[in-house]
């Protein structure tokens, strides 16, 4: 008699279990870090809580709240996939502001990433430069005429 013929599909059925552990073991990994990170900002006096899955209309792992605004955390635990992580964190702080009614430019979004052996504090922030320094969708308009804006100290004679 021939065993052989159950062997591809209990191979399948194998292949597949072991994906959900790991699955399920990234997912706890996951919530642990959010813990950690929610925890180490509330020991400093930041208003954190996490926050549930909402499915396809997800609003991030995390929000602080600080003085009027809010600041929607991506938490990963994970390797680093810049571009995609942030563009994630803007969604979800969209889906925040729009499940709670509140003004989109009171809501930011940024990534914190887990380092290896490393604490939260020591945790990479991903956010854009536009998003970090404020820009506006347009550049302010040059100055007609005058001195470029120079560090004190820098160049000249004294």
């Amino acid at each position: 008699m021939n065993n052989h013929s159950n062997e591809p599909a209990n191979l399948l059925e194998a292949e597949r279990d072991s994906r959900r552990n790991l699955n399920q073991a990234n997912r706890r990994r996951g919530r642990r870090w959010e813990a950690a990170l929610r925890d180490g900002l509330r020991s400093y006096g930041f208003d954190a809580e996490r926050l549930r899955d909402t499915g396809n209309r997800d609003e991030g792992d995390l929000v602080v709240r600080m003085s009027g605004s809010h600041v929607v955390i991506e938490a990963k635990d994970t390797a680093m996939r810049a571009g995609p992580f942030v563009d994630e964190a803007h969604l979800e702080a969209n889906h925040f502001a729009e499940h709670r009614g509140l003004d989109v430019d009171d809501v930011e979004g940024i990534v914190i990433v887990k380092r290896r052996g490393r604490g939260f504090r020591k945790a990479f922030v991903l956010t854009t430069v536009e998003d970090y320094f404020q820009l506006p969708e347009a550049p302010l308009p040059k100055p007609a005429s005058g001195p470029v804006h120079r560090l004190a100290g820098a160049g000249g004679a004294g």
